[in-house]
């Protein structure tokens, strides 16, 4: 078979990627588009700003024109002066009359040839007795007695000391309800030029809504623009509520911010009279158009991927097959099937792996089973020593109860326990390793009537083991070193009668289904935390035995001096098996 290596799969499967090129650009493409179309919009939209623009410049001369009325004309300006002289009261009705024709008319004209949204002049002399107010729709009437130093226009324009004041957008609080505006205003202080004298302030006003059809077109433009006019001081004046809670000054500072997570390229234009029209432009917006750009270039991209993709797949199907091969053999290693092999179908690098993993599971088989063989001949040697510890003790101990009956002389009771003896050295000597409950508990009732014996009426044995238990299989000899214990530290140093209680017994709980076994005396019993096992056979043994073939298996003693002993045995019943996987 040919040798074909990975690394001339992957420079084949590189010369296909060439196609990539054609798919960077159609990502540029669309990119390119995008920034063309904000470039195009941001010199559209400053052209319209810059008109705009103009536009607010006419209205705020031709207001600023009018404020300047009072100054050059003599019949207004003489009146002025008359008003503001401390006995205007006493003078002639006729002087009178004249000076309020001359206050009252002489903008009028003016207003006639303005543009429709100039909607009216007041006058204010320096003494506010009388408010003069001329207006296009009519003779609105000032609210009588009112203040007009509270009003920003009012007490700047004095200030400025006859230079022009520019408002922003506010109502004619100052005119009665029902005739007032919500206007912005150009005002100017008139001063006698002989005396140096401010005579009076005048206020020009034009109706606000021109600046929100300023906004509003401007906004048209492009969807989602925010647009706003800002004063001389870059203070707001009218436009969108989310400019108004911006930082206004930092904001002009930039070319590009982000609103409420939306990003706006943001362009302002300054008029003559130094109000800034701004607006911020909606790169979302802008998005849309060149929405369609992306789709083809997607589409695009996609037939270049879709046909990349079958050879891409192809390839790979045949990199990627021995490497599920060798996936697969791993798993089944993992699951303990140590003859599993890879089937080797290449003859490159991957094949080389794949030998070696074979040959590795080969050598991991083969240690498993000298280990395994091992591991059984040392169990086997534990059991075989364990068990030869229990056999000698017990022997030893019955052969005691032998001499007690000879001593007292019972020929015939020495006589039936001997056979007893038979029988239970029948039971010890047998090879089973394990036995079932209900063999081993018989065996227990012949140890316990050899015990009473010796022991006369002084053991009582209450022995109950349920249908569920009698089955399972144990270790021989497992609880006779435990009722052995019972009789010979319990029960042989009291004086009373005692009772040796054996329950065995199923439980279930959220740990599973378990076997309890409890051996129980009310013999002499002892103080554990100052009594050591160590040295006793039949406890260690015991514990020892049943580690071994149930590891998960509780061993467990409760003893109170002068009361009695229990020991528990829980054994999980999945750590029960058949005799022959026993060990």
């Amino acid at each position: 078979m040919k040798r074909i290596t990975i690394k001339r799969r992957l420079l084949t499967l590189f010369l296909y990627m060439t196609l990539m090129p054609c798919i960077i650009i159609m990502a540029v493409i669309p990119s390119y588009m995008q920034s063309h179309e904000i470039r195009q919009a941001n010199r559209y939209m400053v052209s319209l700003a810059e008109s705009y623009s103009t536009t607010l410049d006419i209205y705020l001369d031709e207001l600023g024109q009018l404020s300047l009325l009072a100054q050059i004309d003599d019949d207004v300006l003489t009146a002025l002066k008359l008003v503001n002289k401390e006995d205007y009261e006493t003078m002639s009705d006729r002087i009178k009359l004249m000076t309020n024709r001359a206050l009252r008319s002489g903008f009028s004209f003016y207003l006639q040839t303005t543009r429709a949204d100039i909607t009216n002049v007041i006058l204010i002399p320096v003494r506010q007795k009388e408010v003069y107010i001329s207006s296009k729709s009519g003779v609105p009437e000032c609210v009588e007695g009112y203040d007009f130093s509270t009003q920003e226009w009012f007490t700047e324009a004095i200030n400025a000391n006859g230079k022009a004041v520019f408002l922003g957008p506010h109502k004619q609080d100052y005119i009665k309800e029902g005739q007032s505006e919500n206007v912005f205003t150009v005002s100017r202080a008139v001063i006698d030029t002989d005396k140096q004298k401010i005579l009076g302030v005048v206020c020009a006003c034009a109706d606000a809504t021109i600046l929100k059809e300023v906004v509003t077109e401007v906004a048209l433009v492009e969807e989602g623009t925010l647009v706003a006019i800002l004063d001389s001081k870059d203070e707001f004046i009218y436009g969108d509520e989310k400019i108004e809670g911006q930082n206004i000054p930092e904001l002009l500072q930039q070319e590009t911010v982000k609103i409420d997570g939306k990003k706006y390229t943001v362009i302002r234009e300054v008029s003559g009279r130094n109000w800034t029209l701004i607006s911020l432009i909606s790169h979302q917006t802008l998005y849309k158009k060149v929405m369609f750009f992306y789709i083809l270039g997607c589409i695009l991209a996609i037939m270049s991927l879709m046909g990349m993709g079958g050879v891409y797949f192809g390839y790979t199907q045949k990199i990627t097959r021995p490497f599920l091969e060798i996936i697969r053999v791993m798993h089944q290693v993992q699951e303990n099937n140590l003859k599993a092999r890879c089937k080797i179908e290449t003859n490159d690098e991957i094949a080389d792996i794949e030998k070696e993993l074979n040959l590795m599971i080969q050598k991991l088989d083969e240690l498993v089973i000298r280990e395994y063989q091992a591991k059984l001949s040392q169990r086997n040697a534990e059991y075989e020593t364990l068990q030869a510890q229990v056999q000698p003790h017990f022997l030893y101990n019955t052969l005691g109860v032998f001499v007690g009956l000879n001593r007292m002389g019972k020929v015939e009771e020495l006589e039936d326990a001997v056979f007893s003896l038979r029988d239970l050295m029948r039971y010890t000597l047998s090879n089973r390793k394990f036995v079932t409950l209900e063999e081993e508990i018989s065996f227990i009732r012949k140890y316990l009537k050899l015990q009473k014996i010796r022991f006369m009426d002084k053991i009582e044995e209450k022995i109950y083991i349920d249908s569920e238990t009698a089955a399972l299989k144990i270790p021989r000899l497992l609880l006779q070193p435990l009722v052995e214990n019972a009789v010979i530290h319990g029960i042989e140093g009291v004086t009373h009668s005692c009772i040796l209680k054996i329950l065995a017994e199923t439980q279930t709980d959220v740990g599973g289904t378990y076997v309890v076994i409890c051996i129980e005396d009310n013999g002499a019993g002892f103080e554990i935390g100052k009594t050591k096992f160590e040295g006793s056979v039949g406890i260690n043994n015991v514990e020892n035995r049943l580690k071994l073939y149930f590891p998960t298996a509780e061993f467990r003693m409760e003893s109170t001096k002068g009361i009695g002993t229990k020991v528990f045995i829980k054994i999980n019943k999945g750590d029960v098996k058949d005799e022959d996987n026993i060990g």
